[in-house]
């Protein structure tokens, strides 16, 4: 998988600089796992772009694997739509003491 690298937002405080995905980035992720082309930030997981809950897992799973930043299993039900995806990355990655730190 060919994911972008370029960072603009904030990085995690804590962490000696990781880097928070922007919403761009993020879509690409989703995008990428799910095989389309294009995903936009308003699309809802389940009724535009067709996420079953194993996708979803692969979706955090290639977050995890690409910025660190964990998302507790029962957390994984929250999203309605990419930017809910992307909000709820980014509030893992702000209240962890670590890249790899998952919330219990």
């Amino acid at each position: 998988m060919r994911y972008s690298t370029e960072m603009t937002e904030p990085t995690v405080p804590g962490t000696g600089g990781a880097p928070v995905p922007t919403l761009e980035l993020v879509c690409e992720v989703v995008a990428v796992e799910l095989g389309t082309r294009t995903v936009a930030a308003s699309d809802r997981l389940v009724e535009d772009l067709g996420v079953e809950s194993m996708d979803l897992v692969g979706i955090f799973a290639a977050i995890e694997d690409r910025w660190g930043i964990a998302v507790a299993e029962e957390e994984l039900g929250e999203p309605r739509t990419v930017a809910d995806v992307h909000a709820l990355v980014v509030r893992n990655a702000l209240v962890a003491t670590g890249p790899a730190t998952r919330r219990a």
